[in-house]
């Protein structure tokens, strides 16, 4: 990967050129990264690649395409912390296929990627509880006043630092305390907001009978696929069911011994009854 940085105003462009057998996304994310891009956004995109492989619309599906594809259209968000990019390539045949750029897409001879990095900018995730997913959400960077205080410059971010200490001492004050009183065991919490959701309790229910395709599990709700495969990422996550692929189709199941692990926390938590005399 070869890389150029300008600067011009409030906007600062990544230029780059992927090589023969790297994997775009991966290299977008190692991009980003590197650069602690907070974000950024895919400018152009040209060049070609060997084999494909992208998520359709209905959010489970994952499409391979084996063969050789220019790269007519690359968009959408880049960070250090998320990357959301979709694609559009051209076949042999001159029919366009495009989705979800996913890992799997690798260079052919070249990929020329301009990413434009806005530094007053950071992007973030947030829960949507309507489409089920992490949606993006955008926040200015606190600016400080002064010469020497510009976004890129290190003693602009040595001095954020020092005012982030405090808030993430107390962060590790509370969540050690929280421990410490009640036997709370890693990933307990991100598993009880998992739990916490009625349409995710119901795919457990399901997941009872046996593994499962994310189709299968979809057809037994009426909100959209998409909205079933965030709820699947979600449970993933907080390691309560496990997913594997066959074929071009991914089943899920129960991971029995972390739901094992959580009976117990719940039975250590209400104790032994008193015996009245």
């Amino acid at each position: 990967m070869d890389t150029v940085i300008t600067s011009s105003g409030a906007m600062r462009c990544h230029c780059v050129r992927l090589h023969r057998g790297e994997d775009l996304l991966l290299s977008i994310r190692q991009l980003a990264q590197q650069a602690g891009i907070r974000a950024g956004v895919v400018l152009s995109a040209v060049g070609c690649i060997s084999r494909g492989r992208v998520r359709d619309a209905s959010g489970v599906n994952l499409q391979d395409i084996p063969e050789h594809c220019e790269i007519v259209s690359l968009n959408g968000t880049v960070s250090a912390a998320r990357c959301h990019l979709h694609i559009a390539l051209s076949r042999e045949d001159l029919s366009t296929i495009g989705g979800h750029l996913t890992e799997g897409c690798i260079i052919n001879t070249t990929c020329e990627l301009v990413i434009a990095e806005l530094p007053e900018l950071s992007f973030g995730v947030e829960q949507d509880a309507e489409t089920g997913y992490d949606e993006l959400i955008f926040a200015h960077n606190a600016l400080i006043s002064g010469d020497n205080f510009v976004p890129g410059n290190s003693f602009y971010f040595f001095v954020k630092c020092l005012l982030t200490i405090p808030l993430c001492c107390g962060i590790l004050y509370l969540t050690i305390k929280l421990i410490v009183k009640g036997g709370m065991q890693m990933g307990l919490q991100q598993t009880l907001k998992a739990l916490a959701d009625p349409t995710r309790r119901e795919i457990l229910n399901l997941l009872k009978e046996g593994k499962k395709s994310a189709g299968e599990i979809s057809d037994q709700f009426e909100i959209t696929a998409a909205a079933v495969s965030r709820h699947l990422s979600v449970l993933k996550d907080a390691d309560l069911i496990q997913d594997s692929r066959e074929g071009k189709f991914i089943f899920y199941q129960l991971n029995t011994s972390v739901l094992e692990e959580i009976m117990l926390w719940i039975t250590d938590l209400k104790g032994e009854p008193e015996n009245d005399s």
